[in-house]
């Protein structure tokens, strides 16, 4: 148990200020949420994050030593959290999300590839040893396909080996409005990630997130759910995090989706 409590974890932190999104990822081993803030804080600190608004930077210094902000869980989530600050006139909203390492394949897409792949290096390679005629050409080519045939049919057990019951966590980030909401739902691996898409609206409806006029968003994310154009892309430089747009009613609203580690945090 020591052990695992002092592995590091691997978490995604998305802050919104201003209309921006500044999203960073970060190890760190936790004993608690004050290490896991400190963590983030060192970071903000830094200059990496809002370094073009130099007068925010020192403000946000200075946020980050009062004791009054504080990671809090969010509710219903596991291994998510959120805290805000008020900067200027502007607030400054934070979520931390534990983040899993292990990167699989996320889609039935990419499962279909690999199997095609396997299937034509290994027909390749049957075709050239039935060859009557010997060459150092065909041998080579044979060989050639004899090992990415091998290479592909590891692949091919390593993808059907995450198939099963066993449910994936993803948690979704939507920044919109000035506001953020989160929410988590599982599916299962080979699954393609764009299903989330489906289990998230219930849970808008659930909450009745778009009430009070803005019944329409509702339909809104249906309508851009089903077009390829707002497929979920993966974020460049960060380990298994997604992220796409869909314009709402009340503008444009930024989806981050991250694949959520459901071994529990220290002190979370």
């Amino acid at each position: 148990m020591q052990k695992e409590a002092n592995k590091q974890g691997l978490y995604t932190a998305i802050f919104e200020y201003d209309g921006n999104v500044f999203i960073r990822q970060f190890k760190v081993k936790v004993n608690n949420l004050k290490d896991l803030f400190g963590k983030w804080a060192q970071l903000a600190t830094n200059k990496k994050i809002i370094a073009d608004k130099e007068d925010k930077q020192i403000l946000l210094k200075e946020k980050l030593t009062d004791d009054l902000y504080r990671l809090r869980a969010i509710i219903d989530s596991k291994n998510a959290w959120w805290s805000f600050f008020l900067l200027s006139k502007d607030l400054g909203s934070l979520v931390i999300v534990k983040t899993d390492q292990q990167v699989i394949g996320s889609s039935a897409y990419e499962k279909q590839k690999i199997w095609k792949q396997y299937a034509f290096f290994k027909d390749q390679y049957e075709r050239l040893k039935d060859v009557g005629i010997k060459t150092k050409e065909i041998a080579k080519e044979r060989k050639k396909c004899e090992r990415l045939m091998h290479y592909w049919e590891q692949k091919k057990l390593a993808s059907s080996s995450h198939q099963g019951n066993e449910q994936v966590l993803y948690t979704i980030v939507l920044e919109y409005n000035g506001d953020v909401i989160v929410c988590q739902a599982p599916i299962t691996p080979g699954e393609s990630i764009n299903n989330l898409f489906r289990l998230w609206l219930r849970i808008l409806k659930k909450h009745k997130t778009f009430d009070n006029g803005y019944e329409k968003d509702y339909e809104i994310i249906i309508q851009r759910a089903q077009d390829k154009v707002y497929e979920l892309a993966p974020v460049t430089g960060l380990i298994n995090v997604w992220s796409t747009y869909f314009t709402l009613s009340k503008g444009l609203g930024n989806i981050y989706v991250i694949k959520t580690d459901e071994e529990i945090t220290p002190g979370g």
